[in-house]
This record gives C-alpha cells, sequence and structure tokens, in this order.
C-alpha cells in the first residue's frame, strides 16, 4: 500500500485529567463545563502568589500498577503507562494478535519527571550526597515517559519522546501520523504527559508572573478580558492512531481521522508567541493544505487559550487571518478553562476532546467566561456546552516558541 493511500484513524482513547480518570468521566465533565481547578493540597502555598492548580486527586498508581513498577517510575511516566492501558482497552486492542515490531509509542512532555530528580537532588543535598537513588537519572530522562510504555506492553516499533513545549504533543501527532502513511509502523500510541506539581517549579513559575492570580488565587479565564494568565496543571492523554486498514480488519471501533499537521516556529520567545502571529497562520494554513481541506470546511477549533492577554489576541488574530469572513461563525473553546494549563499532556486532552466531540456532537465551553474583550470578539462557546454536528475540526497549540495545528475529520466510513 503506497504512502499516499495509508490512512490514519483513532481508534482508543486514554486519560487521566484533573476533570476526571478514563473517557467517560472526561466526557460528562466537558459537557457540564467542570472545572478541576482548586486550592492546591499536594503543598504548601501560603508565600506564591498563585495557590491554586489542576490537581489529579484520584490517582492511585499502586492500584494500576503495583508497588514495583511504581518505584521504577516517576509520575509522569505513571501516567503515560496508565492512560496508554486504557487506551488500549478502549481501543480493544489485543497486542497478543498483532505484530508487535510494527506497534510503538510517541509521546510527548515539556517538563516529563523533572520534579521528581528536584525531589530526588534535594534529599541528596539534605544527606551530603552520601546516599543517592540508583533510579534517579533513568527515572528522570524525558525518554523514560515513551520508554516506560514500550517496556510494559511490550512495544518494538518506533518509540520517541518529542519535547516541544506545548507543542509537544502536536508534533508527536503530525510525526506519528508521517511514520504511518510511510508504512513504518501500523499502531501507535500518541499523546502528552506531565507531572509539574511540585514545589521548585511552581514557585519559579510563579516568580515569572506566568500564572494567573485572579480573585486572589487563580482561575483560568481563556479570551475574558480579565485574564491574567494560566493555571498550572497535571495529567496525561493518550490516543491510538491506527492505520484504516489495520483497524477495519479487526473491526475496531473509530473515532475519528487524522487528516494532517503543520508545524512552524517563531524564531520569537521561549515563552510567548509572536504579536503578528505570522508563523501560527502559516501552520494553520498548511495544515488545512496537507490534510486536503479547505478553511470553509472547519467547523469547530480547540483553542490554545492559554488565557494571557498578548497570546490569546494573537490567536484571535490567527483565527481570523486563516478563515476570513467565517471566522465568526465558528465555535472555539479553550478546555484549558477546565483542565488548566499542562504543558504537553493539554495538547493530548485536546485531541481526544474533540475526538469526542465529533462522535457525541457537542462543543464543550469556555467556562470563566464573563466580561467581553474587545480584541477577542470571536464565538468561544462561553460557559455552556452546545450541541453540534461536527465533520471538520482543528486544534491550535501556539506556544513556547513553537506552532503546531492538526486537523481532524469525522470518518466517512470509506476503506
Amino acid at each position: 500500500m503506497s504512502e499516499s493511500t495509508r490512512r490514519v484513524v483513532v481508534t482508543g482513547l486514554g486519560v487521566i485529567s484533573p476533570i476526571g480518570l478514563g473517557k467517560h468521566h472526561f466526557l460528562d465533565s466537558l459537557k457540564s463545563g467542570r472545572s478541576g481547578i482548586g486550592q492546591i493540597t499536594r503543598f504548601d502555598v501560603s508565600g506564591f502568589a498563585s495557590k491554586v492548580a489542576g490537581e489529579v486527586n484520584d490517582f492511585d498508581p499502586i492500584e494500576h500498577l503495583g508497588p514495583r513498577r511504581v518505584q521504577q517510575m516517576g509520575r509522569a511516566a505513571q501516567f503515560a503507562v496508565v492512560a496508554s492501558g486504557m487506551a488500549i482497552e478502549d481501543a480493544q486492542l489485543n497486542l497478543d494478535t498483532v505484530d508487535k515490531e510494527r506497534v510503538g509509542s510517541i509521546i510527548g512532555t515539556a517538563v516529563g519527571d523533572l520534579g521528581w530528580a528536584i525531589e530526588e537532588a534535594l534529599v541528596q543535598e539534605h544527606n551530603d550526597h552520601v546516599v543517592s537513588n540508583p533510579r534517579t537519572m533513568f527515572m528522570s530522562y524525558p525518554n523514560s515517559v515513551s520508554g516506560q510504555v514500550s517496556i510494559r506492553y511490550g512495544l518494538k516499533g518506533p518509540t520517541d519522546t518529542i519535547s516541544s513545549g506545548c507543542a509537544s504533543t502536536g508534533t508527536a501527532a503530525g510525526l506519528a501520523s508521517d511514520l504511518i502513511r510511510r508504512n513504518e509502523a501500523d499502531v501507535l500510541l500518541v499523546g502528552g504527559t506531565e507531572a509539574p506539581l511540585q514545589p521548585t517549579i511552581f514557585r519559579n513559575l510563579c516568580a515569572a508572573g506566568a500564572l494567573s492570580t485572579m480573585h486572589g488565587g487563580g482561575l483560568a479565564s481563556p479570551f475574558d478580558k480579565e485574564r491574567d494568565g494560566p493555571v498550572l496543571a497535571e495529567g496525561v492523554g493518550v490516543l491510538v492512531f491506527e492505520e484504516l486498514g489495520h483497524a477495519l480488519r479487526r473491526d475496531a471501533p473509530i473515532y475519528a481521522e487524522f487528516m494532517g499537521w503543520g508545524s512552524t516556529t517563531d524564531a520569537f520567545s521561549l515563552t510567548r508567541t509572536e504579536p503578528n502571529g505570522t508563523q501560527g497562520i502559516r501552520a494553520s494554513q498548511a495544515a488545512l493544505h496537507h490534510s486536503g481541506v479547505s478553511a470553509d470546511e472547519v467547523d469547530y477549533i480547540s483553542a490554545y487559550g492559554i488565557a494571557t492577554p498578548s497570546c490569546d489576541w494573537t490567536e484571535t488574530r490567527i483565527t481570523k487571518m486563516v478563515y476570513g469572513d467565517r471566522a465568526r461563525a465558528i465555535p472555539i473553546s479553550a478546555i484549558q478553562s477546565m483542565v488548566g494549563y499542562s504543558w504537553a499532556a493539554m495538547g493530548a486532552l485536546q485531541l481526544i476532546s474533540i475526538c469526542l466531540a465529533i462522535t457525541e456532537g457537542i462543543v464543550h465551553p469556555t467556562i470563566n467566561y464573563a466580561a467581553a474583550d474587545v480584541n477577542c470578539d470571536l464565538d468561544y462557546v462561553p460557559n455552556t456546552a452546545r450541541n453540534l454536528s461536527i465533520d471538520t475540526a482543528v486544534t491550535d497549540q501556539f506556544g513556547c516558541g513553537k506552532n503546531v495545528v492538526s486537523v481532524v475529520r469525522r470518518y466517512n466510513g470509506a476503506g
């Protein structure tokens, strides 16, 4: 089968998020507009400017992995392994019946288990470096997130970790789809995982003024006039990307088809989007072109929506430039308002959410939206979900200097 005829579909979803474990709880929370942001319980934040986060409080790694495996992984890797298992189960994929040399994992992470490494360094310093945990180095490798997935499930195909900041999952998904189309793999676990809720990381972000302090604690309010930044969060999302023929032969469930992607770099800042949005526009246009989709066909946009004034203005500008007069008619929502800002995991949760939006016929809301900003004047689906038949959806990831746009479409049933 030629590269041009190999198509990529999504057949399984695994999610661990501040608004629910598993796709059903995640979907229910999205539809109801439930926030997963609350007062931090993991450590003392009395001296911090921001005091809230998107914590995953109902995840017991020992229950899912057992004590021995838990001791070999940091939290980000634990998330990745468990969510991968969820996605495999959801895809009804029996790994004993497939060629594992053609199954792999492409997982994105911005900071991986940096928090775990910091804690280990503090312990060693306290003990004058006399005692050292022999697992410290390999547990803190960014590649441990995908490496542990491949070990746990015996996957011998392409296995890599992508670290492109907020755009890590978008890049992972794009590269994974390319591998499948080039006939280098049949099935790939694709996603993003983060576990950044550690005092040193949190304090540094507060010191940089990078987190929301609205209402004395923090509130994720993308596109709202009073927004003042993101709320840090943790979590993971994993999707099963599968070659269409492979999926059809085993009668797999199909959520949507991954059509294509576009990727550019601003060469401007590691923390801010270039104000004119030039490269974000180019990434959007490339994604549509490579997908064979026109701007007029896009029914829904899952926005990056990081909730800083400049980035939200720029994302709005990009949308207007790419979609022209239709920009005001396209519903746009930022689920970050509910799940928080979880770097690479954010892109994975966006991809999962649009697959669910397509299958369920519902657009998820942007919550905490109270006051309109004259520079953000599009339809952000404020506060309440909306029923809508969606054929084609787009995810935007414009952050950390990298722009990745992905196009997903309802599977039309043609093999």
